[in-house]
């Protein structure tokens, strides 16, 4: 009975059990380790929850498989659910190939599922390609984005960077301009001679008297 209770788990990742809550299988995604250049395989784990759900496809599946009425089966699937609800504090309840059920101290039904094998899908090797002309995720931060996002965000930045050099060329070419023309009209300016301008020169006033 209880090997087909885990097959059916194991089958359709979820099963019901009446008045106890309902046993589920989680699958994590494969994870990539670009440090070690291999990726892990998905890990699946069970769950249990106090959620009831109906128990009709799995008394089905029992009644199929076993080929008995419908209400034996559900007689039955009830018959070892009870056997877990009315578990003692510290007794425990071994479900074969599936985890271990058990009450805490304050009555609640508490479950340990067994780590299920992960030799059948091991990590395999992999080495990233990155294509220049094609997408590819990044993770910048916290937040997910991908390499086509950042190449425009980049893109713009320089643009935008370089457009603003020649405004400050403008500006020192305005400047250099006006320094010139103050300079070529500066009638005091200095050649590379000395003053360049040239200023009346008279005679100097007598200060004595010739004696006759």
């Amino acid at each position: 009975m209880q090997k087909l209770i885990a097959d059916y788990l194991f089958q359709y990742k979820n099963c019901a059990l009446p008045q106890i809550g309902t046993l589920k299988i989680k699958t994590a995604t494969a994870t990539c380790v670009p440090g070690e250049q291999k990726i892990t395989a998905p890990v699946s784990t069970i769950h249990f929850t106090d959620e009831i759900t109906d128990s009709n496809n799995i008394s089905g599946f029992i009644a199929a498989n076993k080929s008995i009425s419908k209400e034996e089966a559900v007689y039955q699937l009830k018959k070892i659910c009870n056997e877990i609800s009315t578990l003692q504090n510290k007794e425990k309840f071994l479900f074969t190939g599936v985890g271990e059920f058990y009450k805490n101290n304050n009555g609640k039904i508490n479950f340990e599922p067994v780590a299920l094998p992960s030799y059948f899908m091991p990590s395999v090797y992999a080495e990233r390609v990155i294509h220049p002309n094609d997408s590819h995720a990044l993770l910048v931060g916290d937040t997910e984005t991908d390499s086509n996002t950042m190449t425009e965000f980049f893109t713009e930045d320089v643009l935008v960077r370089k457009s603003k050099w020649w405004v400050w060329a403008a500006v020192l070419f305005v400047v250099a301009v006006a320094l010139i023309i103050i300079y070529e009209n500066d009638i005091n300016k200095n050649s590379f001679f000395g003053i360049a301008h040239k200023y009346d020169v008279t005679a100097p006033t007598e200060t004595y008297r010739k004696l006759p």
